[in-house]
């Protein structure tokens, strides 16, 4: 009788601490989640940044249309993002231009359009954010940045994205203003572990169905200037792929200029710079 109480007793024990250990490390799952995605920003992020790009649109039947654009990108003073991007060309797309304002945590994100042939700049609701940006492959919800208040992150696992060990992360929205404005359920996000760099990325409707995938290559370690945030550390890719994978279209974007930690007023990014014509200087 002691006997099987006493076996009883360590089968128990045994159960409960399995039971603990399971537990703890599912919480450490989705904690590591989360620290990952803070890495990738705190290593990736600066303060100012400019890029000249080319834009190839790649319809069904392998057709192209090329624009050139260019973007300037900077950190405000309260630690928020700030965007503005114009094409250059072609000539019936020049000085479109796109603002986009991206706040942290539940504070909607501000975008607004500008379109020359109306002369009018117009803001983009929470509701239009699913729709494509200029005919592409990319969303206006695609053009703000990656906001780590507004989504809960969790680690899938490991797995091994063109000969490089990656992290895979499933991140879902959390917040109810970005279940309501987002067209995604959810996104697997691929990072390698040796620079903490997303090289895949793929997007999953409310039903759970695969609706895009995104490709990000040729991957370079950035100069900084000395004295510039994360000085040392920071990688970009070169070239992006979306696709979108039932209409069988994509959008590639490969970078033809790049300067990180140039001097940009904060002023430059308003609505009434949106309206001017692209420079080459801020």
């Amino acid at each position: 009788m002691f006997k099987k109480s006493f076996l009883s007793f360590v089968c128990l024990s045994l159960f409960l601490f399995v039971v603990c250990i399971a537990a703890h490390a599912q919480a450490d799952l989705k904690l590591s989640g989360l620290k990952i995605m803070q890495q990738y920003q705190r290593l990736h992020e600066v303060d100012s940044e400019y890029t000249r790009s080319s834009m190839t649109l790649v319809n069904q039947k392998g057709r192209k249309r090329v624009r050139t654009m260019q973007t300037y990108e900077k950190k405000s003073e309260n630690g928020e993002n700030r965007s503005l991007l114009k094409f250059l060309s072609p000539k019936n797309i020049f000085n479109v231009g796109l603002l986009t304002w991206t706040h942290s945590g539940k504070a909607d994100d501000d975008q607004w359009l500008y379109l020359p042939a109306s002369k009018r700049v117009k803001r983009i609701a929470s509701a239009g954010k699913k729709n494509p940006f200029m005919g592409s492959d990319l969303s206006f919800e695609d053009m703000q940045g990656e906001d780590l208040q507004a989504h809960t992150y969790k680690m899938l696992g490991e797995e091994t994205i063109d000969g490089q060990a990656c992290w895979k992360i499933e991140a879902k929205p959390a917040t109810k203003k970005q279940v309501r404005s987002s067209a995604y359920g959810k996104r697997i996000i691929w990072l390698r572990k040796d620079i903490t760099y997303p090289v895949k990325m793929e997007y999953f409707n409310r039903r759970d169905a695969l609706m895009k995938q995104a490709s990000y290559e040729d991957l370079v370690h950035v100069k900084v200037a000395i004295g510039v945030a994360n000085d040392g550390a920071v990688w970009r890719h070169n070239k992006s792929v979306m696709s979108t994978l039932k209409k069988k279209k994509s959008t590639v974007i490969i970078i033809e200029k790049r300067e990180i930690g140039l001097t940009i007023d904060e002023n430059q990014f308003n609505q009434q710079v949106l309206k001017r014509p692209p420079v080459d200087k801020p």
